[in-house]
Protein backbone atom coordinates (compact mmCIF):
# COMPACT_ATOMS: atom_id res chain seq x y z
CA UNK A 1 0.00 0.00 0.00
CA UNK A 2 1.35 3.39 -0.92
CA UNK A 3 2.83 5.92 1.57
CA UNK A 4 4.48 8.93 1.89
CA UNK A 5 6.24 7.90 5.30
CA UNK A 6 6.99 3.81 4.85
CA UNK A 7 7.40 1.61 7.72
CA UNK A 8 10.90 0.70 9.16
CA UNK A 9 10.10 -2.62 10.75
CA UNK A 10 12.81 -4.26 13.32
CA UNK A 11 14.26 -6.77 10.51
CA UNK A 12 15.64 -3.93 8.65
CA UNK A 13 17.37 -2.66 12.17
CA UNK A 14 18.93 -6.28 13.13
CA UNK A 15 21.96 -5.51 15.03
CA UNK A 16 25.43 -7.29 15.57
CA UNK A 17 25.86 -7.56 19.11
CA UNK A 18 22.71 -7.17 21.92
CA UNK A 19 20.74 -3.52 21.50
CA UNK A 20 20.40 -2.83 24.82
CA UNK A 21 17.29 -1.12 24.07
CA UNK A 22 14.67 -1.47 21.61
CA UNK A 23 12.37 1.20 21.00
CA UNK A 24 9.30 0.86 18.23
CA UNK A 25 7.11 3.71 17.50
CA UNK A 26 3.89 2.88 15.86
CA UNK A 27 1.71 5.91 14.28
CA UNK A 28 -1.48 6.49 14.29
CA UNK A 29 -4.68 6.66 11.39
CA UNK A 30 -3.09 8.85 9.34
CA UNK A 31 0.32 8.70 9.94
CA UNK A 32 1.42 7.12 6.39
CA UNK A 33 0.64 10.29 5.08
CA UNK A 34 1.15 12.78 7.91
CA UNK A 35 4.47 11.08 9.63
CA UNK A 36 3.85 12.39 13.07
CA UNK A 37 5.45 9.53 14.41
CA UNK A 38 8.00 8.92 11.55
CA UNK A 39 9.26 12.07 11.97
CA UNK A 40 10.10 11.19 15.73
CA UNK A 41 11.39 8.00 14.70
CA UNK A 42 14.13 9.13 11.99
CA UNK A 43 15.50 12.00 14.12
CA UNK A 44 15.43 10.15 17.79
CA UNK A 45 18.49 9.87 19.04
CA UNK A 46 18.13 10.06 23.10
CA UNK A 47 20.72 6.68 24.20
CA UNK A 48 24.34 7.11 24.50
CA UNK A 49 25.77 6.71 21.16
CA UNK A 50 28.00 3.74 22.79
CA UNK A 51 25.30 1.88 24.27
CA UNK A 52 23.78 -1.01 21.16
CA UNK A 53 20.52 -0.12 20.09
CA UNK A 54 17.50 -0.63 17.51
CA UNK A 55 14.62 1.55 16.27
CA UNK A 56 11.33 0.71 14.49
CA UNK A 57 8.29 2.63 13.11
CA UNK A 58 5.09 0.85 11.98
CA UNK A 59 1.50 1.71 10.91
CA UNK A 60 -0.81 0.97 12.80
CA UNK A 61 -2.66 -1.49 11.21
CA UNK A 62 1.33 -3.04 10.12
CA UNK A 63 0.41 -2.05 6.05
CA UNK A 64 -2.78 -4.01 6.04
CA UNK A 65 -5.83 -2.65 5.33
CA UNK A 66 -6.84 -0.23 7.88
CA UNK A 67 -10.26 -0.72 10.03
CA UNK A 68 -11.42 -3.56 7.20
CA UNK A 69 -8.11 -5.62 7.74
CA UNK A 70 -6.27 -4.59 10.60
CA UNK A 71 -2.51 -6.52 9.94
CA UNK A 72 -0.68 -6.04 13.45
CA UNK A 73 -0.01 -9.52 13.33
CA UNK A 74 3.04 -8.41 11.44
CA UNK A 75 3.88 -6.18 13.98
CA UNK A 76 3.51 -9.00 16.81
CA UNK A 77 5.33 -11.78 14.46
CA UNK A 78 8.37 -9.56 14.39
CA UNK A 79 8.27 -8.65 17.77
CA UNK A 80 8.43 -12.07 18.92
CA UNK A 81 11.26 -12.80 16.50
CA UNK A 82 13.09 -9.77 17.82
CA UNK A 83 12.92 -10.72 21.37
CA UNK A 84 13.57 -14.83 20.14
CA UNK A 85 16.83 -13.33 18.72
CA UNK A 86 17.60 -10.79 21.88
CA UNK A 87 15.82 -11.82 24.82
CA UNK A 88 17.52 -9.38 27.28
CA UNK A 89 16.70 -5.98 25.49
CA UNK A 90 14.80 -3.34 27.14
CA UNK A 91 11.56 -3.09 24.98
CA UNK A 92 9.77 0.61 24.54
CA UNK A 93 6.76 0.71 22.90
CA UNK A 94 5.36 4.38 22.21
CA UNK A 95 2.24 4.51 20.20
CA UNK A 96 -0.09 7.47 19.04
CA UNK A 97 -3.64 7.75 18.42
CA UNK A 98 -4.72 4.07 16.85
CA UNK A 99 -1.47 3.19 17.02
CA UNK A 100 -1.45 3.56 21.06
CA UNK A 101 -4.19 1.35 21.26
CA UNK A 102 -2.21 -1.13 18.73
CA UNK A 103 0.52 -1.04 20.80
CA UNK A 104 -0.93 -2.32 23.51
CA UNK A 105 -2.90 -5.19 21.56
CA UNK A 106 0.20 -6.15 20.43
CA UNK A 107 1.52 -7.21 23.67
CA UNK A 108 -1.48 -8.41 24.37
CA UNK A 109 -0.83 -11.07 21.54
CA UNK A 110 2.77 -11.64 22.08
CA UNK A 111 3.94 -15.19 22.87
CA UNK A 112 5.67 -16.69 25.64
CA UNK A 113 8.82 -15.13 24.35
CA UNK A 114 9.51 -12.06 27.17
CA UNK A 115 12.26 -8.92 26.97
CA UNK A 116 14.03 -7.77 29.98
CA UNK A 117 11.60 -5.30 30.63
CA UNK A 118 8.56 -3.51 28.74
CA UNK A 119 7.87 -0.12 28.93
CA UNK A 120 4.44 1.08 27.03
CA UNK A 121 4.02 5.53 26.47
CA UNK A 122 0.09 6.01 24.93
CA UNK A 123 -0.04 9.06 23.25
CA UNK A 124 -3.25 10.12 23.06
CA UNK A 125 -4.73 6.56 22.74
CA UNK A 126 -7.57 6.04 20.62
CA UNK A 127 -10.33 3.00 19.48
CA UNK A 128 -13.47 1.72 20.24
CA UNK A 129 -12.67 -1.75 19.21
CA UNK A 130 -9.45 -2.77 20.95
CA UNK A 131 -9.46 -3.22 24.73
CA UNK A 132 -7.92 -0.59 27.05
CA UNK A 133 -6.97 -2.76 29.77
CA UNK A 134 -3.34 -3.81 30.75
CA UNK A 135 -1.56 -5.96 29.19
CA UNK A 136 -0.43 -8.66 31.72
CA UNK A 137 3.60 -8.01 30.71
CA UNK A 138 3.89 -4.50 31.03
CA UNK A 139 5.78 -3.15 33.89
CA UNK A 140 5.53 0.79 32.98
CA UNK A 141 2.53 2.54 31.39
CA UNK A 142 2.70 6.17 31.00
CA UNK A 143 -0.19 7.52 29.14
CA UNK A 144 -1.20 10.74 27.65
CA UNK A 145 -4.40 12.26 26.83
CA UNK A 146 -5.70 15.54 25.43
CA UNK A 147 -7.95 15.98 28.58
CA UNK A 148 -10.05 19.50 26.86
CA UNK A 149 -10.34 21.88 22.98
CA UNK A 150 -8.03 20.49 20.28
CA UNK A 151 -9.74 22.58 18.18
CA UNK A 152 -11.98 21.64 15.39
CA UNK A 153 -9.81 18.83 14.12
CA UNK A 154 -10.19 17.31 17.66
CA UNK A 155 -13.78 15.70 16.20
CA UNK A 156 -11.61 12.79 14.62
CA UNK A 157 -10.61 11.32 17.97
CA UNK A 158 -13.50 11.97 19.88
CA UNK A 159 -15.23 9.78 17.20
CA UNK A 160 -12.91 7.34 17.22
CA UNK A 161 -13.19 6.93 20.98
CA UNK A 162 -10.18 8.84 23.33
CA UNK A 163 -9.08 6.38 26.01
CA UNK A 164 -8.41 9.45 28.16
CA UNK A 165 -7.38 9.17 31.27
CA UNK A 166 -6.82 4.90 32.50
CA UNK A 167 -6.83 4.15 35.85
CA UNK A 168 -4.67 0.93 35.36
CA UNK A 169 -1.60 2.92 33.94
CA UNK A 170 1.28 4.03 36.39
CA UNK A 171 1.17 7.63 34.79
CA UNK A 172 -1.55 9.27 33.49
CA UNK A 173 -0.29 12.87 31.82
CA UNK A 174 -3.23 15.33 30.83
CA UNK A 175 -2.57 17.81 28.34
CA UNK A 176 -4.74 21.19 28.19
CA UNK A 177 -5.99 21.65 24.30
CA UNK A 178 -7.60 25.33 25.10
CA UNK A 179 -5.11 27.31 26.20
CA UNK A 180 -1.14 27.12 26.66
CA UNK A 181 1.13 27.53 29.59
CA UNK A 182 4.18 29.63 30.22
CA UNK A 183 6.46 26.52 29.66
CA UNK A 184 4.49 25.78 26.12
CA UNK A 185 2.68 29.06 24.75
CA UNK A 186 0.72 27.10 22.23
CA UNK A 187 -2.53 24.67 23.50
CA UNK A 188 -1.61 20.73 22.86
CA UNK A 189 -3.72 19.20 20.19
CA UNK A 190 -3.67 15.41 19.36
CA UNK A 191 -1.06 15.35 16.45
CA UNK A 192 1.27 17.63 19.09
CA UNK A 193 3.19 13.92 19.63
CA UNK A 194 6.73 15.45 19.98
CA UNK A 195 5.20 18.01 22.58
CA UNK A 196 3.03 15.18 24.53
CA UNK A 197 6.20 12.28 24.77
CA UNK A 198 8.98 15.58 25.83
CA UNK A 199 6.70 18.16 27.79
CA UNK A 200 4.61 18.15 30.53
CA UNK A 201 1.84 19.49 32.41
CA UNK A 202 3.09 21.37 35.32
CA UNK A 203 4.45 20.01 38.55
CA UNK A 204 4.76 16.63 36.71
CA UNK A 205 7.41 14.51 34.82
CA UNK A 206 7.74 14.29 30.95
CA UNK A 207 6.92 10.53 29.76
CA UNK A 208 10.26 10.49 28.59
CA UNK A 209 11.58 11.73 31.89
CA UNK A 210 9.58 8.87 33.11
CA UNK A 211 11.06 6.15 31.16
CA UNK A 212 14.42 7.18 32.12
CA UNK A 213 13.15 7.31 35.77
CA UNK A 214 12.20 3.61 35.64
CA UNK A 215 15.35 2.48 33.66
CA UNK A 216 17.25 3.66 36.45
CA UNK A 217 15.18 1.71 38.94
CA UNK A 218 16.17 -1.30 36.48
CA UNK A 219 19.58 -0.34 36.82
CA UNK A 220 20.00 -1.07 39.99
CA UNK A 221 18.40 -4.46 39.82
CA UNK A 222 20.24 -5.23 36.38
CA UNK A 223 23.18 -3.02 36.71
CA UNK A 224 22.33 -1.36 33.18
CA UNK A 225 24.81 1.19 31.76
CA UNK A 226 24.60 3.85 29.64
CA UNK A 227 21.21 4.87 30.30
CA UNK A 228 19.25 7.17 27.68
CA UNK A 229 18.91 10.95 28.53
Amino acid sequence: MFSVYPQHPLSHATQATLPVYTIVFIGGFCDKWLGLMSKIWEHFQYFDPETPWAKAYYHWDGDGGGLLNDQNVRIVNDLNAWIQQFPRTHLLLIGHSYGGSTAMEVLRKLGQSRPASTILVTLDAVSRRQKTNRAPRIDWWVNTYLSCGGGLLDIVPRIGGRWGMQGQADLNLAFNGLHGTAEHPNAYSHRAVWDMLFTAPAGQPTAWESIVSHLQILNTQDNLTNLPT
